[in-house]
């Protein structure tokens, strides 16, 4: 399983942090975008000019706690409805997500622990030059 760090923005203004380190599924979903080729500044042979294209991807990943108290699932919970919710890379950059509260699944175990599933989408946007 990968690990994935998101970080929220909390009603007090600052940002809590949470690492999960169950992320069970990721999907890719891509959409080609037809370019549009610009004429050259400067004829020359055998120029063509340059084709922009956008690419854009959506990935989406499924993330689960591992068992974990209601305390921090009631912590949790609180954060899912921040306006601000980012994944960090092990370099520190932050990728804004997006929360499918749709979802969201709490499961409960009889010694009272608890496990919680949702989605996050990401989106990437490949700009690509070809000459």
């Amino acid at each position: 399983h990968d690990n994935i760090t998101l970080t929220w923005l909390n009603s007090k203004g600052g940002y809590d942090t949470f690492r999960f380190r169950c992320v069970n599924n990721k999907t890719l979903e891509a959409t080609r975008v037809n370019g549009q080729q610009t004429l050259p500044t400067t004829p020359a042979y055998n120029s063509r000019g340059l084709y922009n294209s956008s690419n854009i991807a959506l990935v989406k990943s499924k993330i689960n706690t591992n068992y974990t108290q209601a305390e921090t699932v009631t912590w949790l919970e609180s954060l899912f409805m921040s306006p601000s919710v980012y994944e960090v890379d092990d370099a520190g950059v932050l990728s804004a997500v997006i929360i499918d509260q749709s979802s969201y699944q709490r499961f409960a175990t009889p010694d009272r622990l608890m496990v919680v599933e949702f989605e996050i989408t990401r989106s990437i946007l490949r700009s690509s030059q070809i000459k």
